[in-house]
C-alpha cells in the first residue's frame, strides 16, 4: 500500500513539474520567496495590532510559537526520521526534474517545512475565527444579547471608528482643526479671539463652560465660531463658523 501511494505521488509530481509553464514558474517562485512572506507579515501585524495592541502581542506570540513548532517538528524530527530524499536528490528522478533558478533545496523533502509553516499559521487564524464566531453566538444562546447586537459588535471591529468631534486649537499665530483638516498661519498683525470671546459671540457666557465640556456644549447649538481673527482694528477678519444642521433641523448628526 505504501509503495502504491509513493508511486502515485511520483506520477502526480511528474505531471505538475513537467508542465514547464514560465508564468507558473515565476509566480510560484515569487509566492514562496521572502518578499511574499514579508508582505504577509506586514498585513498580519496590521490586522492583529489595529484594534488592541495587547491582544496583538498575545496573538503574535502564539503565531511565532506556531511557526517555531511547525518548523522544528517538520525539519528536525520528521525529515531526519523518515529520510525521504527530495526529487532533486533522487537519482532516478534527477534527470526528469525541472528546477527554477537552479534551486534544488535540502537533502530531505518529507514533510515540507514551507507547507507546514504556512498551514500552521492558517489553521491558527482559522481557529481564532471559529472562536470569535462562537463568542458571537454564545450570548445569543444564553439570552443576554440579540443576534443583531452580536453582528453589529463584530462589524464594529472591521469598520473604521468614528472620529470624535474636536474644536480647533490656536497657538501663537497658528490655527489648526485636525477634525476638519483645516488651518492657517497669520502674522503678528492679526489677533485671535479667545475661547471666552468665541462663546460670547453665540450668546454663551464664560461661566457656562469649562475646557473639558466646551466642545460638548457647542454640539447643542446650531452655529458657533471655531476661530475668529481680526486685523487693522477689526476692518479685516477671518473666521471659521461651524453650522450644526442636526440641531437646526431637529435631527441628531
Amino acid at each position: 500500500m505504501i509503495e502504491y501511494l509513493v508511486a502515485l505521488d511520483i506520477e502526480a509530481f511528474k505531471i505538475l513539474n513537467g508542465a514547464f509553464n514560465p508564468f507558473l514558474d515565476h509566480f510560484m517562485w515569487l509566492v514562496s520567496g521572502k518578499f511574499a512572506w514579508i508582505l504577509m507579515c506586514i498585513a498580519l501585524l496590521y490586522v492583529v495590532f489595529r484594534n488592541n495592541w495587547k491582544n496583538g502581542v498575545v496573538s503574535l506570540l502564539f503565531i511565532a510559537l506556531t511557526i517555531t513548532l511547525c518548523d522544528q517538528i517538520s525539519s528536525t524530527f520528521i525529515k531526519h526520521t523518515v529520510e525521504r530524499l527530495r526529487p532533486t536528490h533522487t537519482e532516478a528522478l534527477m534527470p526528469l526534474v525541472h528546477t527554477v533558478n537552479g534551486y534544488v533545496g535540502g537533502l530531505y523533502g518529507f514533510v515540507s517545512s514551507h507547507a507546514a509553516n504556512s498551514f500552521g499559521v492558517a489553521m491558527f487564524l482559522a481557529l481564532m475565527l471559529i472562536l470569535s464566531l462562537c463568542a458571537c453566538g454564545d450570548k445569543d444562546v444564553s439570552g443576554t444579547v440579540t443576534p443583531q447586537e452580536s453582528q453589529t459588535g463584530a462589524a464594529s471591529t472591521v469598520e473604521e471608528p468614528e472620529s470624535e468631534f474636536q474644536l480647533g486649537v490656536t497657538t501663537g499665530g497658528k490655527y489648526e482643526n485636525k477634525f476638519l483638516g483645516i488651518g492657517c498661519s497669520l502674522d503678528d498683525s492679526w489677533t485671535f479671539a479667545s475661547q471666552e470671546e468665541l462663546a460670547q459671540m453665540v450668546g454663551t457666557t464664560a461661566d457656562m463652560f469649562d475646557d473639558e465640556k466646551y466642545a460638548e456644549q457647542m454640539k447643542n447649538i446650531d452655529m458657533f465660531y471655531d476661530m475668529y481673527a481680526a486685523a487693522d482694528e477689526g476692518l479685516v477678519t477671518i473666521n471659521v463658523v461651524i453650522q450644526n444642521l442636526g440641531v437646526l433641523y431637529g435631527a441628531a448628526i
